[in-house]
């Protein structure tokens, strides 16, 4: 069909910041930022982390690049550098390790569901 574009031709995902198209050959990879969720290339983590650290301390904690925790290149929320998860990673252990640590957060949040149900279920019962 004239004019019309194939699957091919579109891009799953392009990294808002650099314009790295994901699935190009040597695009790397791509990361989604944690707590706001914006996927960007590992480029502009990368360069975030390298703001955040080479940035002098303002003493403004709210101030882009003051105090050493990286902003998201996108909203400018801060993240943990630990707090990045790897959407399309070309190593195994990677997801594996990801599998994990997800399985271990809803295993805690599940955990801290049950505690405050009980606590609630106690102070109900002493009214």
């Amino acid at each position: 069909r004239a004019g019309k574009r194939s699957r091919e031709d579109v891009p799953e995902f392009e990294c808002p910041v650099w314009g790295i198209r994901c699935g190009d050959a040597g695009a790397g990879e791509f990361v989604a930022i944690r707590p706001c969720g914006h996927v960007v290339s590992d480029r502009a983590r990368r360069d975030a982390e390298a703001t955040a650290v080479g940035a002098v301390p303002s003493g403004d904690d709210d101030a882009r690049g003051g105090g050493a925790s990286p902003h998201c290149p996108v909203c400018d929320v801060r993240f943990d550098r630990d707090g990045c998860v790897r959407v399309n990673s070309f190593d195994v252990s990677v997801g594996e390790r990801l599998r994990s640590s997800v399985d271990a957060r809803r295993a805690a949040e599940d955990d801290r569901r049950t505690r405050r149900r009980a606590r609630k279920e106690r102070g109900d019962r002493s009214r």
